[in-house]
């Protein structure tokens, strides 16, 4: 509405600077991506992700913390199968049998779920190190080892339609929507300011109307704007944090959802009682907090107040996932027939990851 009166208006509206919401920007991006990849094959992975088998919160798309939690999850295990294909296919031609078996078993130790005290798991903090100490050990070069996957990867794509659609889906669409979270969680300027022009062609071609005009005039308002304003935000006055640990920034939208929305739609709906003023007493050191936070983040001109949490990530929940991400790597691995190898070229359909189901004009 704001930036059609600025459209209409501009005379009016010389000190208004549009800026859309990102975290909104996030959460609109969820039919996009329901409607391109769910009924390819990513839904089927649900159940091994801890949803119903019908998957209605997916499918509505209205939770976005069961959605988001989702997507990333699938990613990371869609990325993990193509890396174990790649290992497979003989993609790493520089290593002998030894050396590609000892670096494999590193990983394997890593990836199985369990406390680090477990003998026979490492870490997952500890995963880069080992491993880049093991590319060390055998003299492989980590950017040659990258360089060699995306030859592999891109490569099939030339010749087979479905490994091309979820090759892109990793390595594109998928990676833009994990960046741009991330973006938002860590307050990367220069991440979001990227995926915001690779997501511009996406939306416009899912016709989302809001978000395919906002998206170009951010990004064209950003070479406009006082630059001491693009620099206000770049240092981080785009996202606020209000517990004051690492990789919890929220959008200014997110925030005014959380704090500011919730706060007068309670105070407008409670009615006077002890026990609302019970539960508005119990939340108030919350509250303080995360406005001192804010305060501080205002006067710092957008320099974060991060505090070096290192217990601050919940690690049961990170286990969790990482089990749920390991049953859709390894379910991908048994009953999907994405392999490029498993696929001859006189049957090369664009079709389901799981089934031999045949993409349509109209499906």
């Amino acid at each position: 509405m704001m930036v059609e009166l600025k459209n209409e208006h501009p005379s009016l509206f010389p000190w208004l600077l549009p800026y859309p919401g990102d975290w909104h920007f996030c959460l609109n991006l969820h039919p996009v991506y329901k409607k391109i990849y769910f009924d390819a094959g990513l839904i089927d992975l649900a159940p091994l992700m801890g949803y119903p088998h019908d998957a209605t919160i997916l499918k509505e798309g209205t939770n976005f913390r069961r959605n988001n939690l989702f997507k990333l999850r699938v990613w990371e295990a869609m990325f993990r199968f193509q890396l174990k294909l790649f290992w497979k296919s003989g993609g790493l031609p520089f290593l002998d049998a030894a050396a590609a078996t000892e670096l494999e078993e590193e990983v394997r130790r890593a990836e199985r779920p369990g406390p680090p005290a477990d003998g026979d798991t490492v870490d997952q903090a500890e995963l880069p190190a080992r491993v880049q100490a093991v590319l060390d050990a055998l003299g492989v070069d980590l950017d040659g080892l990258y360089v060699a996957f995306m030859v592999w990867g891109k490569k099939a794509s030339e010749s087979k339609k479905t490994w091309r659609f979820w090759w892109d889906y990793v390595h594109q669409e998928g990676l833009a929507y994990v960046s741009l979270f991330l973006a938002i969680r860590t307050g990367n300027w220069n991440l979001k300011m990227a995926v915001y022009v690779k997501l511009a062609p996406l939306v416009r071609s899912q016709d989302r109307t809001h978000y395919q005009q906002l998206v170009p005039i951010h990004l064209a308002d950003m070479q406009a704007w006082p630059s001491y304003v693009v620099r206000a935000l770049a240092n981080g006055a785009w996202v606020a944090n209000l517990s004051g640990r690492p990789h919890v920034c929220l959008g200014k939208d997110e925030c005014h959802e959380c704090l500011v929305n919730l706060n007068v739609k309670g105070a407008s709906h409670n009615a006077v009682s002890s026990e609302n003023l019970q539960i508005m007493t119990n939340t108030l050191p919350y509250i303080g907090e995360a406005v001192k936070n804010v305060h501080q983040q205002v006067d710092g001109l957008g320099r974060r107040n991060v505090v070096d949490d290192k217990e601050s990530s919940n690690e049961g929940t990170q286990r969790y996932s990482e089990i749920n991400i390991q049953n859709a790597t390894n379910h991908l691995l048994e009953h999907g027939w994405l392999s490029p190898e498993l696929v001859p070229p006189e049957q090369d359909r664009l079709g389901h990851l799981f089934k031999a189901t045949v993409a349509t004009k109209d499906s």
